[in-house]
C-alpha cells in the first residue's frame, strides 16, 4: 500500500546496478556500486522517504541492506487520501503517484473523514440515517453517529462516543472537525477534541472524550469578551468554532472571527472553563467580511509548528482559489497579533480541517497544499476535487490535476455517469459522494 514504485521494477533495478560488473561489455570499465562516491548514494537515499520502498531497498541485496541500516530514513511528507465508496485512493506527494487505498466496506460507504493523527491514525464520522424506534421507523430517521479513530496501516479501530451529555441527559451530536492527542496504544491514553453539532441545535459546540468516556462532553467555551478592533472601533463577534489542532499538550480552537481558544488537560481532564486567549482583530478583517457578503468564500485553517500556530486564510472565489495568505499569532506590545508572513522559506504547509502540518524541507520556497474541501450545495453529501493545488509566493497551480471544469458541469448536466481520470494503474474519482480528502500523516522515521 505504501509503495511508490512496483515491487519488481525496485529490485531490478538495484539488483541490475549491484551486478553491474557481470553485464558489461568485453572491454567496459567495470563499476559495481561499492565504487560509487558516497555522496551520491547519500542523494539517492535522501530521495526515497516512503518506509515501504525503505524496506523493500533494504531486502534488494546485503550492499544496501548496510545502506539502509546505516542511514536515516527522510521525512515522509502527507499523502492525500481520496475517500470513495467504491474505489478510494491516495496521493504520493513524495513519489507523485496514485495508489489504490484498501479500505473495509463500512469505512468506505459510511464514515467521513474529519482529522488525522501521525502513525497513520485518521478521525471518522459516520453519518448513516437509522429510524429512531420501530414507532417512528415509517415517519421519521435520525442521524446516529457510530465515531471512530481507524488506523489505515493496522485497520485497528477504536470507537468514539455517539452522544454528547446534554442537562443531564444526552443527545446525538454530528462530529464536524477533530484533533487527537496523546498514545492510542493505551486504554486511557489519548484525548480527542472536536467540533460538534448537537442535532438539537443550529449552533456547533467544543467537546472532548477519551477511551473510557461514554459520552461527549462540552468544553463550556466563553467568548464573547473581544469587542473592539485595533482602533477602538466596535466590531460584532463571530465565535463559530472553524478549526482545532493539538500542540506541545494544549489543543488550540480557531473562531470566524479569528480569535484562538486554548483547551489544557491534565490526565486526560480538560481544565474548564475555557476562554479565549485575546487576539486583536486584524485591521483587514471587516473588509474579509465584506468579501464574503459579496459572495466569496473565506476558509481559514489553523496549523501548528514548532514555534507557535500559523492561521492560512484561503480566499474562493467561484470554484477556485485565488488567494492564500498565512499569519503567525505573535506578541507584539504585550498583545497577540496576527501578523502576517511574506514567505518562510523552507517549509512546506498542507492545510485541511483537522489535519493541518507544517514541515521544514531546506532552503525551498514557501509552499502551501491545499484540497478541495467544500460540500457541493446543489448536491448535499457531494465533494468535488476540482479546487485542490499549490500556493507558492508567484503562482496557484493544481495538484495533483485531477479534473476540469468541463467535468463538473457535465455532472449537472444529468449526465449519469461520473468522469474520472486515469493516472498510472489507478482511477482518480472526480468526485466523492461521502467525504471530502485529507491529509494521510505516516508515522515519524526512526531516529
Amino acid at each position: 500500500m505504501y509503495t511508490l514504485m512496483e515491487e519488481s521494477e525496485m529490485f531490478m533495478f538495484f539488483y541490475a546496478q549491484d551486478n553491474a560488473e557481470t553485464c558489461a561489455e568485453p572491454g567496459a570499465t567495470k563499476t559495481g556500486l561499492s565504487e560509487l562516491p558516497l555522496d551520491v548514494i547519500e542523494k539517492l537515499l535522501n530521495h526515497i522517504s516512503c518506509r515501504g520502498d525503505w524496506a523493500r531497498l533494504r531486502c534488494a541485496n546485503k550492499f544496501w541492506k548496510a545502506k539502509v541500516d546505516g542511514a536515516k530514513r527522510p521525512m515522509q511528507l502527507p499523502s492525500l487520501i481520496l475517500p470513495s465508496t467504491t474505489k478510494p485512493t491516495y496521493y504520493s506527494t513524495d513519489g507523485q503517484a496514485v495508489h489504490r487505498l484498501r479500505l473495509p466496506d463500512s469505512v468506505r460507504r459510511a464514515k467521513r473523514i474529519t482529522g488525522a493523527h501521525e502513525g497513520d491514525w485518521i478521525l471518522l464520522a459516520d453519518d448513516t440515517k437509522t429510524p429512531v424506534n420501530k414507532i417512528e421507523a415509517d415517519e421519521k430517521e435520525a442521524i446516529l453517529h457510530r465515531n471512530q479513530i481507524y488506523n489505515l496501516s493496522t485497520g485497528r479501530v477504536i470507537p468514539l462516543p455517539q452522544q454528547m451529555s446534554s442537562h443531564g441527559g444526552r443527545v446525538d451530536v454530528e462530529v464536524r472537525v477533530g484533533a487527537i492527542a496523546g498514545c492510542l496504544g493505551s486504554p486511557n491514553g489519548f484525548v480527542v477534541v472536536a467540533i460538534v453539532r448537537p442535532l438539537d441545535s443550529p449552533f456547533e459546540r467544543a467537546a472532548y472524550c477519551n477511551q473510557s468516556m461514554e459520552l461527549w462532553d462540552d468544553c463550556e467555551y466563553i467568548g464573547g469578551h473581544r469587542m473592539e478592533d485595533a482602533m477602538g472601533n466596535y466590531v460584532p463577534l463571530d465565535d463559530e468554532l472553524l478549526d482545532v489542532v493539538h500542540r506541545d499538550g494544549s489543543f488550540y480552537l480557531l473562531t470566524n472571527d479569528e480569535e484562538v481558544v486554548k483547551l489544557v488537560f491534565d490526565r486526560n481532564q480538560i481544565v474548564q472553563p475555557v476562554s479565549g486567549l485575546g487576539v486583536m482583530l486584524r485591521d483587514d478583517l471587516p473588509a474579509n467580511r465584506f468579501l464574503v457578503e459579496q459572495g466569496q468564500q473565506i476558509w481559514r485553517y489553523l496549523v501548528p509548528v514548532q514555534t507557535g500556530l500559523l492561521m492560512v486564510i484561503r480566499y474562493i472565489v467561484g470554484r477556485r482559489t485565488e488567494r492564500i495568505r498565512v499569519f503567525k499569532l505573535e506578541d507584539k506590545d504585550d498583545q497577540l497579533r496576527w501578523i502576517e508572513q511574506d514567505d518562510l522559506p523552507g517549509h512546506k504547509v498542507f492545510i485541511g480541517h483537522g489535519c493541518s502540518r507544517c514541515y521544514e524541507v531546506g532552503d525551498e520556497v514557501l509552499s502551501i497544499y491545499f484540497y478541495d474541501d467544500r460540500e457541493e450545495l446543489r448536491m448535499p453529501q457531494y465533494y468535488f476535487r476540482d479546487d485542490s493545488g499549490i500556493a507558492t509566493s508567484l503562482e496557484i497551480f493544481p495538484w495533483p490535476v485531477i479534473m476540469g471544469k468541463s467535468q463538473i458541469e457535465s455532472v449537472f448536466m444529468g449526465e449519469s455517469q461520473i468522469e474520472s481520470v486515469f493516472m498510472g494503474d489507478s482511477q482518480i474519482e472526480s468526485v466523492s459522494e461521502c467525504s471530502p480528502p485529507a491529509w494521510w500523516l505516516h508515522k515519524c522515521p526512526r531516529a
